[in-house]
């Protein structure tokens, strides 16, 4: 009998044989099927099989065709729960910052918590402090009350504390901007020699460079590509800048990003330095601040100890001067979306002294408005645009704007260079939306044109269309225009006047309410008697007024320009009248009388506690936008309050056609604008 051993070896050399057999099988071509070939198949199949394929991959095709039908539900979910992360955060209990991972930066910083309803007059009733509240809890966020004083209703004039995160908060915050020209103030020879060396004239020293200089209006843009809207913030201070400020539909707010450089001053052509202090004539001031390095030539050398700080900088400083973008609209389209939906933009350049429209296509800027004229008497001939703003469209296509300016005159009419006479005037420039735009190789050219491409001048430099007209002109500075009524023919305008005493630093504040014209008839008699109608003073009517004695937050300091710029009148969309009265104070006025049913002003000016008038924060826009805010600016900041109601929007259903091309169409026109 074999050993154990004996029988091992035996089989394993019949193993190996057999293995044998299976490569030359294998290698060999294939034949009809033999018992051999059976076997080997029976005993792959038996046998687990080794593949190369990776382990994630194996099975991968049977599994997802087997799922297929329901891969689009899946992929929904997915989608699904992007959108309600990444658009979280609407309402007021949410931080809404934009995104998901906006929630783990730093909250905003609060400056109003409160809105007072109603106005401290005796004429006050406990009714009409009930409506009062009621009508702002329709307006704003505010905290349910959750139980009554006894003696609520002896005070109607109160409180109300606005929902968290339904705040008045800064969005955007700059240091201010100190502006520095050699030919300026007294200085050392030592100062006036490191600042003609920084910079020709202009040099930003600060520890901490700003980005913003005067921040002057807002505007919504609706994006219809994007599905989304985004807001256009002016900067009036030196050359000019527009800002584009959005949230974005991602986990990461975009913020804020800069949409347009030199926005109001690009030739110099225009610049004068009779008219703006701080500047050279012929030259726009540089935007340098923000990029301090740039300028800093010879950065080894310093200036003396009186300019060490940014406090002690403010001693040398000036105000920057205004040569930047006042107002920024977006042009109505017939049968639009809606009136924000455009891609041409209007823009009110102060360098250049026009208005002027930046089409979407070709980034053309076309001239609309350049001269205006004097007065409604046409032998006073015309003059150039000094400080346009406030631009408005209404639902016709007519362009609606402002122009203040202040000339040398004494109460004689008598050229006197020590007194100035501040004059104040809203325009109309019919059918702009049919200006035809240039090309882009005139936008340089067009730099110094005294004319525009929609009218023909002769040598004096009059036009000879009359398409831009005179609706309201006063003595003072117009701060503020708003348009509104259930059609829109009632225009709101907001004016400045201080006292005629030189050593009295107050002002009254009025707004005036006008009625226009609704229908463009072409007969001429009409035409002129609505346009002569709204300069008589039957046609408008103080609407509400307020002066610097019942301001707590006013600061007695000079007549500057600077205090009166901005755009400080908005509208929503049931009519009620938003202003800004006081410097840090937001009004709410019925749009019935006129009557203050609320009061939006910074929490410092609603405590008890002292408060300092120099470090206060004056307003100088509001505007709404179209993603549930109302955004107010200052200087050097942007803030944005939660609200329930939205602003007003103009319909584009009731644009007029383009003019008619036909010989007799154009008869009458001529006839009609001739006058």
């Amino acid at each position: 009998m074999a050993s154990r051993h004996e029988v091992r070896r035996r089989k394993n050399k019949q193993r190996s044989r057999n293995e044998m057999s299976d490569l030359s099988s294998e290698s060999a071509p294939v034949t009809s099927p033999t018992l051999n070939d059976q076997s080997v198949k029976q005993r792959q199949r038996d046998e687990p099989t080794i593949s190369n394929e990776h382990p994630c991959n194996q099975g991968s095709t049977p599994l997802f065709s087997k799922y297929d039908e329901y891969a689009w539900f899946a992929v929904f979910v997915l989608a699904l729960c992007y959108f309600i992360v990444t658009r979280s955060g609407g309402g007021h209990r949410l931080n809404n910052r934009g995104g998901l991972m906006s929630k783990f930066s730093k909250p905003y910083e609060v400056v109003a918590s409160f809105v007072s309803v109603g106005s401290n007059g005796p004429d006050m009733s406990a009714n009409d402090g009930k409506r009062d509240e009621d009508f702002l809890r329709s307006i704003f966020f505010i905290v349910p009350t959750r139980s009554k004083s006894p003696d609520s209703t002896a005070q109607p004039s109160k409180l109300l504390t606005l929902a968290p995160n339904a705040r008045l908060e800064i969005i955007i915050s700059s240091p201010p901007d100190f502006y520095f020209s050699y030919e300026h103030g007294n200085h050392t020879s030592a100062e006036n020699e490191y600042l003609q060396e920084a910079s020709c004239p202009v040099a930003s020293l600060q520890s901490t460079p700003p980005f913003l200089s005067r921040l002057l209006s807002t505007t919504w843009v609706h994006d219809s590509e994007l599905g989304r809207g985004y807001l256009l913030i002016a900067d009036g201070g030196r050359s000019g800048r527009i800002w584009r400020w959005e949230v974005g539909g991602g986990p990461i707010t975009i913020g804020r990003s800069l949409y347009m450089e030199k926005s109001g001053c690009r030739s110099g052509i225009w610049v004068d330095a009779s008219d703006e202090d701080g500047v050279i004539s012929g030259r726009c001031p540089e935007n340098l601040f923000g990029n301090v390095k740039s300028i800093m030539r010879n950065p080894d050398r310093q200036l003396s100890s009186s300019a060490g700080s940014d406090s002690q900088l403010k001693s040398l400083s000036t105000l920057p001067p205004l040569l930047g973008t006042a107002s920024v609209a977006v042009e109505l389209h017939r049968d639009a979306e809606r009136s924000s939906s455009g891609k041409n933009i209007v823009v009110a350049e102060w360098g250049e002294k026009r208005i002027v429209r930046v089409e979407g296509e070709t980034g053309a800027r076309t001239p609309l408005v350049t001269m205006l004229p004097v007065s409604t008497d046409e032998k006073d001939g015309m003059r150039r645009t000094r400080r346009p703003n406030h631009l408005t469209y209404t639902p016709f296509g007519d362009l609606l704007f402002s122009d203040s300016y202040q000339i040398n005159y004494d109460s004689n009419g008598v050229k006197d260079a020590s007194r100035r006479k501040t004059v104040g005037a809203v325009y109309r420039l019919r059918e702009a939306v049919h200006v035809t735009p240039i090309p882009v190789e005139k936008s340089r050219e067009a730099h110094g044109w005294t004319n525009t491409t929609h009218s023909n001048s002769d040598n004096d430099g009059r036009f000879a269309d009359g398409s831009v007209d005179i609706l309201f002109q006063t003595n003072g500075w117009i701060d503020g225009v708003a348009l509104g009524g259930s059609d829109y023919s009632t225009l709101y305008v907001s004016v400045v006047t201080f006292s005629d005493d030189d050593n009295d630093f107050g002002w009254t504040k009025a707004v005036y309410r006008l009625f226009l014209a609704t229908d463009d008839d072409d007969d001429d008699a009409q035409d002129h008697a609505s346009t002569v109608e709204a300069n008589t003073s039957s046609s408008h009517e103080v609407f509400y007024s307020v002066t610097s004695k019942e301001c707590s937050d006013f600061s007695h300091g000079s007549k500057s320009s600077h205090f009166l710029i901005g755009s400080k009148l908005a509208i929503d969309e049931r009519g009620t009248i938003y202003m800004i009265s006081c410097p840090s104070s937001v009004v709410l006025l019925s749009s019935i009388n006129g009557r203050v049913v609320g009061k939006l002003t910074l929490d410092q000016f609603n405590s008890d506690q002292a408060h300092s008038k120099s470090s206060t924060r004056e307003f100088t826009s509001v505007s709404f936008g179209e993603d549930g805010y109302f955004y107010v600016t200052t200087a050097h900041e942007l803030m944005r309050i939660k609200c329930r109601i939205k602003g007003s929007s103009i319909p584009t259903n009731l644009v007029v056609p383009p003019p008619p091309k036909d010989k007799q169409s154009e008869r009458r026109r001529d006839k009609r604008d001739k006058r």
